[in-house]
């Protein structure tokens, strides 16, 4: 069945396992009402280690009609963490156990401004 909806993956790496945890709490807590969205997690990903990195994910499924990628940027843009943290965001990911998705993007500490495009959304 195709997905009735969009799917985000918000994946949160540290070096740090606590510190990893913590920033995902903290993503969670913060995770905005919006109807036709809902935030699931946080929970190790599926590779809770991988190269080295503690990986926490929350899912996000929201209604096709809501731009997911505005809400996400906002919501995240209002965080910080520290600078050994890691905050990448998969959006309509082609599996959730691979890295190779259609769009992504990473958030950096402060991510009000400095939102890198790593992909392009799909048409």
């Amino acid at each position: 069945l195709p997905p009735f909806g969009r799917l985000a993956a918000i994946i949160v790496s540290s070096e740090d396992k606590a510190e990893s945890e913590t920033v995902a709490r903290r993503i969670g807590h913060a995770a905005p009402s919006v109807q036709g969205m809902a935030v699931f997690g946080p929970a190790p990903a599926p590779l809770a280690m991988l190269r080295g990195r503690h990986r926490q994910r929350l899912l996000v499924h929201a209604a096709r009609k809501l731009d997911v990628q505005d809400v996400i940027r906002d919501w995240l843009g209002g965080l910080e963490w520290s600078s050994k943290v890691r905050v990448a965001v998969d959006l309509d990911p082609y599996s959730y156990l691979k890295r190779s998705f259609p769009c992504s993007f990473q958030l950096a500490p402060s991510a009000s401004s400095s939102l890198r495009l790593l992909g392009s959304p799909p048409p």
